[in-house]
């Protein structure tokens, strides 16, 4: 009807009147809103890819590293054994004769120091063939037990304990995982406070096993951290600074990581390995 007061207004009279008009001020000041929030979360995005960025870059120039040192011990490591153990002959020959105990101390010395470069060519050694030995289905329970057999009598010795829980099963190379877990409990020992505990333990899922070892020595200085994996980084005064190296060389190769985490009042480093096949798949396939 003319005069506006037909069905059509009567309903909108129920409904609670007209709609009320948007005022522009609000709705320019949520579409700012809906832009900022937008604008924050493209930032983060973006500082999410240069941080993935340039952690690949720092992977690929490690890579990158590791082929080249590869080449070059594959080249020389041959070479350098064979003095290295001809000299060492000699030493032992002369160590067996009665020499006066000045030139048995320095006899003695130079065994020691020959030792030790035997060990640092050896390290260079398992890096240049780090992928080379096959992985296999290996239960870590019984492998990180007799590790331990073997490292409690240089704990013993420094007043320090071991423990190990848990278990895991992995898809790798047997060496590569007990060269790893041998240099690992081997460092943990030496950081040890006299009367502390080396703690070794195994857990799973997802697909990932991990080999935890923990310690309650000091760790590194956080404004070292970064240099942890670095080739002859050390913070031992007799060490060769190739032992996380040659660890996270080999880790990789194995298609798994080391990592190292300080914790509240203990240092722990993190080996995570591809889990292996479960006993059902053994049960199943008992000739694998």
């Amino acid at each position: 009807p003319a005069n506006g007061h037909g069905p059509a207004r009567l309903a909108r009279a129920r409904r609670g009147g007209p709609r009320p008009t948007p005022i522009p001020g609000l709705e320019a000041a949520a579409q700012l809103a809906r832009i900022a929030r937008d604008h924050g979360t493209l930032t983060e995005d973006l500082a999410n890819s240069r941080d993935r960025e340039r952690t690949l870059e720092r992977t690929v120039e490690q890579g990158k590293r590791l082929a080249g040192l590869g080449g070059v011990v594959a080249g020389v490591a041959h070479d350098l054994r064979t003095p290295i153990t001809g000299i060492k002959l000699t030493l032992d020959g002369l160590a067996r004769r009665g020499l006066d105990e000045r030139t048995r101390d320095d006899v003695g010395t130079c065994l020691e120091e020959l030792t030790r470069l035997d060990r640092l060519v050896g390290s260079l050694m398992v890096v240049a063939r780090a992928g080379g030995d096959g992985r296999t289905a290996l239960d870590l329970g019984p492998v990180l037990d007799e590790r331990l057999r073997h490292a409690r009598v240089g704990a013993l010795g420094r007043g320090v304990s071991l423990q190990r829980s848990g278990s895991a099963r992995v898809e790798c190379s047997v060496d590569a995982v007990t060269r790893v877990v041998d240099n690992l409990v081997r460092n943990a020992i030496d950081a040890s406070p006299e009367g502390g505990t080396v703690r070794v333990h195994l857990d799973a899922d997802d697909g990932e096993a991990r080999i935890v070892v923990e310690d309650e020595g000091p760790g590194v200085p956080p404004e070292r951290e970064h240099e942890l994996f670095e080739p002859f980084f050390t913070l031992k005064p007799d060490g060769t600074g190739l032992g996380l190296f040659v660890s996270q060389a080999l880790v990789a190769a194995q298609g798994g990581r080391l990592g190292y985490e300080r914790r509240a009042a203990t240092t722990a480093f993190i080996v995570s390995l591809p889990q292996g096949p479960s006993e059902g798949d053994h049960a199943t396939h008992p000739g694998r």
